[in-house]
């Protein structure tokens, strides 16, 4: 983006100094307390701070009677300490615009105490507008009529009167006086040459007066302004002047609209109408002063508020629109001054979440650049009986204690008093109360400031409102180049419908932004939509991407813009300003990893802890990342810098140049200096500092050291953590996602390997926790033993296929005589099958029974401690059976409903199947419920949660071992960790066997041979499976039969083991069949199909003894 108009994609944040931050304790704030309060501000999302003036002043109102433009008022501080702030606000990437008050000064400003005793017509007394008499320029109007009644004062110095469009104490310069412009020019170069960004012109409406006419927006004005602009284009870049011009936007375009005067004015006749449109719930008055509003030049923008530090002024609104707006909004007389409305906008709202939401979304998505006040992003309330318009102008509130953390000082010290009123009292409004809640209206103002920053279009596109039927919703599009964004907004109390006419995007698919919902493409019929009260929609209209396809395009979304900046060292990499310059790509970045534990579904994220790892060109950043699907969770990215020729990182994040030197800091997962860093640290017990928290590695007493340095080989990568293998000896697992609370890969592997008998897994030797700011341990990574093997138990159970399907299709009919006597593998595991049989499916019937006793020692080990609580065994009651029924029935709704509404994607082959499966639900209903017809004597223990033949690994002498004890990655941490039935593994290892044998079964290898049948093949692959899980069972369920009668695991009744176990087989099928309509829009012919077989192979019978 173009630097020079950096104030077309800004967002900017008014403060007073004086009520935001108190480092000195003396009640009154000043530039070190808003220094040190910059990173709040960056987090916030915004890019520019609007500063109220801070000059030597009497403060007679407020500051803007200026006593000393080229000074700080020493409450604020000094010189130097402005410097350093604006250093610092500089080097967290925001803009700093100051306020220049050009039309008047203080009457205690030394040039008016030398005007007042200077000569009539010498060059002093000409700095101001003197006059004999209080006649002249009488059809001027007066601003102020609260206050004053004349524009004239007398002064008893001067013997004369003096001109003023404000208060008596703002005497008004004399810019007919070549002498005041060349002191307001040194001003601003003062300023600018300080490293400024951009200057608010106070009231420049009122420079010129002329008799005969209003002393309004005359053309000496005008004249004047060109001068400035002149002036600072010549000897200044990227610099930016913002006119205070209340009126009409046909004559505030004057101002700025032709690149020549300033380079933004206020809006001020549409602020007063969003508050009219939500008030009357009418969308007219917003889409009326839109409409009527000039079209700005290409470098020019409007600048957007809903408050600010003045009353709400209705200046611009009819007689008739000010009786309605007052009677809304004012019922108080105490609140009303001038033609204003001196509240806050929560106030203003009484409090409404929905109307401040709605408000929010309607300034950060309209034409222009939006300010939000101070306070306002917090709900923070007023004070109606404090002078003037101090009533908005309080203490910002941070804490909940004294002086809600605003000042140090005692109480009766402070400025203005903080706000006590009971619903915006500071104990329960305040900055740390709402950062502690993610559902706060504070979060969601950084969200949505987040995804507002992330499109261009808000900031520089063009508005068209589509046709709609309901004059309660306002609609609007904003677009630039590729971006096309639907805005559509309630503005009523009460529920509404609408029909837009959107055909002129026919054949888009309109997106949620904030949850990324798509929603049904639009077509040349009017779109519909329903919205709650005073809700809204931003949507973004894409391209219709077929149903299952993934809902973003990661290399399409990484050729968008890269954020490119400058820093002076590293550190930098771990200040919040570099952080919020990162925010609007990661999005998109995170979508493209090869570690996806979100997806590419993202909706926020936010940079909330960083680390510079020890290699010089590495760092690690731990992200709030938000989803459709879930509210907040923390991930981990690992980024190196790269600039020799040879680096081509696949996954760039941004640009970014070291002292003159050009790096592209882009994704180092793969990157092998990382991960000799990584296996290092965990060889040792460290600590690393970052920003907030640290990283702390710890050894345990499996903990062996390698005899020498090891090269890394990654052997896992897929979405939920990167295998790194370190031959002989080690395996370091790096997680992606930070989950607060003991991780099972640690907890269970620690457990197993040092309290239990049972030796078949890899010793856990090592880890590394994140600890942030709240202290609680977050697993980022675990070092295991290594396990030297030939295969893991998935690629073994496919090479024994190989020659089974091979076998079985040579031998045509005599496949009839495999065929097992019970559709059931419980029942089939009532008895050893024949030789013939075993010859039949060959070894893996050997290495299914010792699967199944593997899987009976690790879960009898699971069960052994009944005096550690983690781990102790719990008896099954009646009512935990009623949960899992009624879990599973709603899983079961659920899924059915998902199946339903996929049918009309699904071919002909697959909707038959579908069918046949939900015939069958009146069964499934019945089967589930038996689960509560009486107690089961049984237990629930820890479960390795993810069991399937992934997990085991086959050594050189065939013996097995298990792995990865994380559980499912999908479900929260907490989940995985509650004690379930040991059946669960055993049903995810029966649907283990189902899924591979059919994989296979549809090889080409076998689907290509001539005269092949598929549904033969299909038949095979489930006798294969019927007489492999009977071997498995047997084997487990013998195990547990030779166990004592007060074991956890003892066999008490098998028919309650078989309803279990059917219970679960289903229970797995409809879980994994509903993952996948909701990721790909359909299922699989293996989900469907695998439901069908274990509901044909229901352990109806009681197996007898053995």
């Amino acid at each position: 983006m173009n630097a020079s108009t950096w104030y077309k994609d800004a967002v900017i944040y008014q403060l007073h100094v004086r009520s935001f931050a108190d480092s000195n304790r003396d009640g009154i704030g000043d530039f070190p307390g808003l220094t040190a309060k910059l990173d709040y501000i960056v987090n916030l999302g915004v890019t520019a701070i609007w500063l109220l003036p801070f000059y030597p002043s009497p403060l007679r109102d407020d500051g803007y009677d200026i006593a000393d433009y080229r000074n700080i008022h020493p409450d604020y501080g000094t010189i130097a300490d402005f410097r350093r702030f604006l250093k610092a606000a500089h080097s967290k990437g925001l803009k700093v615009i100051t306020e220049l008050v050009l039309n008047h000064t203080s009457d205690q400003h030394a040039w008016f105490q030398k005007s007042r005793r200077a000569k009539p017509g010498s060059k002093w007394r000409n700095f101001y507008v003197w006059n004999d008499n209080d006649k002249k320029y009488a059809e001027a109007r007066i601003i102020f009529k609260d206050f004053e009644t004349s524009n004239w004062n007398w002064d008893p110095t001067a013997q004369a009167y003096y001109w003023h469009r404000f208060y008596r104490h703002q005497p008004d310069l004399n810019f007919e006086e070549p002498a005041v412009k060349a002191a307001l020019f040194r001003v601003v170069d003062y300023w600018l040459a300080m490293g400024v960004d951009g200057l608010r012109l106070d009231a420049v409406p009122y420079l010129f007066e002329s008799e005969g006419t209003d002393c309004e927006n005359l053309p000496a004005t005008h004249a004047f302004l060109k001068e400035l602009r002149h002036h600072v284009d010549t000897h200044y870049t990227n610099r930016m002047l913002l006119a205070e011009a209340n009126g009409w936007p046909e004559d505030v375009i004057q101002y700025f609209g032709k690149d020549d005067e300033c380079h933004m004015a206020f809006h001020f006749p549409l602020m007063p109408r969003i508050y009219l449109s939500v008030g009357m719930e009418n969308a007219w008055p917003v889409m009326d002063a839109v409409v009527k509003t000039p079209v700005t030049s290409k470098n020019s923008q409007w600048a957007l508020f809903l408050r600010n530090h003045d009353e709400l002024t209705m200046e611009m609104l009819t007689e008739e629109e000010r009786d309605f707006f007052v009677k809304l909004y004012a019922p108080d007389p105490r609140s009303r001054i001038n033609l204003g409305i001196r509240r806050r906008l929560s106030p203003l709202l009484n409090g409404n979440r929905r109307k401040l939401e709605l408000l929010n979304a309607l300034l950060l998505s309209l034409p222009g650049s939006p300010v939000i006040y101070y306070g306002d992003e917090i709900g923070m309330g007023d004070n109606i009986y404090l002078g003037d318009r101090n009533g908005v102008r309080t203490p910002m509130q941070w804490t909940s204690d004294r002086n809600a953390g605003f000042s140090q000082a005692s109480p009766q010290k402070l400025a203005l008093p903080v706000i006590t009123d009971p619903q915006y009292h500071y104990e329960s409004v305040n900055v740390e109360a709402l950062e502690q809640n993610p559902n706060s209206f504070l979060w969601w103002m950084r969200r949505i400031i987040s995804l507002r920053n992330r499109f261009t279009a808000f900031g520089r596109g063009p508005i068209s409102f589509p046709n709609s039927n309901n004059d309660k919703v306002l609609s609007y599009v904003r677009s630039l180049d590729q971006e096309i964004i639907l805005v559509v907004a309630n503005v009523s109390r009460f529920v509404q419908h609408v029909q837009l006419d959107l055909s002129a995007w026919s054949g888009l698919v309109p997106r949620e932004i904030m949850g990324r919902s798509l929603f049904p493409a639009i077509g040349n019929e009017p779109y519909s939509l329903s919205l709650g009260p005073h809700s809204f929609y931003w949507f973004t209209l894409e391209k219709k991407q077929l149903r299952g396809m993934p809902l973003c395009d990661p290399q399409e979304l990484l050729t968008g813009i890269v954020p490119e900046f400058e820093v002076t060292d590293l550190e930098e990499l771990l200040t919040p300003a570099v952080w919020q310059k990162l925010s609007a790509r990661l999005p998109s970045f995170l979508a493209a990893l090869p570690l996806q534990p979100v997806g590419c579904n993202v909706r926020v994220a936010n940079i909330v802890d960083g680390f510079l790892i020890p290699t010089n060109r590495h760092v690690l950043y731990v992200v709030r990342v938000e989803t459709a699907s879930v509210a907040a969770l923390h991930i981990t990215i690992i980024l190196a810098l790269y600039n020799r020729i040879s680096d081509q990182p696949a996954r760039l994040l941004a640009q970014v140049h070291v002292n003159g030197i050009s790096y592209k800091l882009a994704d180092a997962t793969f990157d092998q200096a990382w991960h000799a860093w990584l296996y290092e640290f965990c060889l040792s017990p460290r600590r690393l500092s970052g920003r907030l928290g640290s990283l702390n590695s710890s050894r345990f007493s499996a903990f062996v050291r390698p005899n020498a340095p090891a090269q890394s080989e990654t052997v896992n990568a897929d979405h939920n953590h990167l295998s790194l293998v370190f031959r002989p000896a080690h395996v370091v697992k790096l997680f992606r996602q930070l989950d607060e609370g003991p991780h099972p890969e640690k907890e269970l592997g620690r457990f197993l390997w040092e309290k239990t008998d049972f030796t078949k897994l890899p010793g856990v030797q090592a880890a590394i926790d994140y600890l942030g700011a709240n202290q609680v341990p977050c697993t980022l990574s675990v070092m295991h033993t290594y396990i030297p093997h030939r295969s893991d138990g998935l690629q073994y159970t496919k090479d024994t296929l190989l020659p089974f399907f091979e076998s079985a299709l040579f031998a045509g009919k005599n496949l009839e005589t495999l065929v097992p006597p019970a559709l059931s593998p419980f029942r089939l595991a009532l008895a050893p099958p024949g030789e013939h049989t075993r010859a039949a499916i060959g070894p893996m019937m050997d290495t299914a029974a010792r699967i199944g006793q593997i899987t009976h020692d690790l879960h009898a080990a699971l069960a052994s401690e009944p005096d550690d609580a983690v781990f102790a065994p719990e008896r099954y009651t009646l009512y935990y059976q009623k949960q899992i029924s009624h879990s599973v029935l709603r899983l079961l709704d659920f899924t059915f409903l998902q199946l339903q509404e996929s049918q009309a994607s699904l071919d002909p082959t697959l909707r038959k199947k579908a069918d046949s499966l939900q015939r069958r639900k009146v069964q499934l209903t019945a089967l589930f419920g038996a689960l509560t017809h009486k107690l089961f004597r049984t237990y629930r223990i820890r479960e390795h949660g993810d069991y399937h033949l992934g997990q085991l690994l086959v050594d050189e002498q065939s013996d097995l071992w298990v792995i990865d004890f994380e559980g499912q990655p999908a479900r929260p941490l907490s989940e995985r960790r509650i004690k379930r039935s040991p059946l669960r593994d055993v049903a995810s290892m029966l649907w283990s066997f189902y899924s591979c044998v059919h994989s296979m079964a549809s090889n080409p290898v076998f689907t290509t041979l001539p005269g092949t049948d598929p549904a033969q093949l299909s038949r095979i692959a489930d006798v294969w499976c019927r007489w492999v899980s009977s071997a498995f069972l047997r084997s487990y369920f013998n195990a547990a039969h030779d166990l004592q009668p007060s074991h956890p695991l003892s066999l008490h009744r098998v028919h309650d083991a078989a309803l279990m176990l059917d219970c679960f087989c289903l229970e797995y099928g409809l879980d994994r069949l509903s993952r996948e309509i909701t990721q790909n829009g359909v299922p699989s012919e293996i989900s469907l199909s695998g439901l069908q077989f274990w509901l044909d192979s229901l352990a109806t019978g009681t197996p007898r003894a053995r």
